[in-house]
């Protein structure tokens, strides 16, 4: 009988023993579950750290060089058209006849000469059309590509005193021998990229002369073309927005316009930082330090990286900016 208990008794002991494991196992198996995925979750999360990481370092290496060699290419695209057009204002320029004429600008011979040269270079010309403005008489002499003012291209006479044509004097006066503005000229009735070289003789200034080129098509073909995420504008030495695809960014008539009237990059870059970093790098390209500047900023609450050159030819800074928010939809996040 005793026996018989004791064997009873390890028979409920073996039982109890196998249920209690068989709890603890029931009871762990969450836990490990929860482990399980912990451990999945924090192993996704470094991968995917790493991996990030990498792609930012990348960019961060990468996206200063592309964006050297956009600004650069972005300089020739834009300076090619309006070199050859500043050429030929310059040889205009130097014309004899011309000279002769703005020497002696109510001379009616040495005036036919001179309309006769200016057909000539009105055909030359990309846009087929000229100016032509007299400081000895004041006379603005013009011709567009439709030869709408043939026998006619006396168009009006500038006045010192009136708002529409203080540009011609105040160049005059700053005695810069070539300028480049975005201009309306509201006598004419249309608004150009104007390419404007002074006529001299000797060390006097004695007028105007040049050409213009369509401001749409201008932009169409240099500030639209682009890739995605890509925008490129173009500014003077002191700032002034000269080209930009939306036109209402542009400074129209800046040689004129006082200080502090002027759009400026201002309108582009809200950090104070970031602006001065921009108007720093202009300066450095302007000594010849280097050829290309690039820089993070932000813009409109987006990380970009910005590249600027400049065109010493006509005085101005192209800057090209690559929305990186673009290239990495992460990366604006952790820069």
């Amino acid at each position: 009988m005793r026996q018989l208990a004791q064997l009873i008794k390890n028979r409920y002991r073996s039982q109890f023993r196998n249920r209690a494991t068989l709890i603890n196992q029931m009871n762990l198996k969450p836990s490990f579950m929860l482990l399980t995925a912990l451990l999945f979750i924090a192993s996704a999360a470094a991968v995917s750290w790493s991996v990030r990481t990498l792609a930012e370092g990348i960019i961060e290496q990468w996206a200063p060089r592309f964006i050297a060699k956009q600004a650069l290419y972005d300089k020739s695209r834009t300076l090619q058209p309006i070199l050859r057009e500043v050429a030929l204002a310059r040889q205009l320029s130097t014309s004899q006849f011309i000279i002769d004429w703005a020497r002696h600008p109510d001379d009616p011979e040495l005036t036919r000469d001179a309309l006769v040269e200016l057909e000539h270079y009105r055909r030359n010309f990309h846009d087929h059309s000229y100016f032509v403005a007299l400081l000895g008489n004041g006379r603005y002499y013009h011709n567009n590509a439709d030869n709408a003012y043939a026998d006619k291209e006396f168009r009006y006479v500038l006045d010192p005193n009136k708002k529409a044509d203080i540009w011609f004097y105040d160049l005059i006066r700053q005695k810069r021998d070539i300028h480049i503005n975005i201009n309306p000229d509201i006598e004419l009735g249309i608004t150009k990229l104007w390419i404007d070289v002074l006529i001299r003789d000797g060390d006097d200034i004695l007028g105007m002369a040049g050409s213009g080129l369509d401001l749409t098509e201008f932009l169409n073909n240099v500030v639209e073309e682009g890739d995605p995420g890509v925008t490129s504008l173009f500014v003077d030495h002191a700032g002034a927005i000269q080209l930009h695809r939306n036109e209402a960014f542009i400074d129209f008539g800046s040689v004129s316009k006082k200080d502090g009237t002027h759009k400026t990059i201002d309108l582009i870059f809200e950090s104070k930082t970031d602006r001065k970093a921009i108007y720093a790098g202009m300066k450095t390209l302007e000594a010849g330090k280097k050829k290309v500047v690039t820089a993070f900023v932000d813009v409109q609450g987006q990380r970009q990286l910005v590249g600027i050159v400049y065109l010493p030819e006509i005085d101005w800074h192209e800057i090209t900016l690559i929305n990186l928010g673009i290239v990495d939809p992460g990366f604006k996040t952790a820069v």
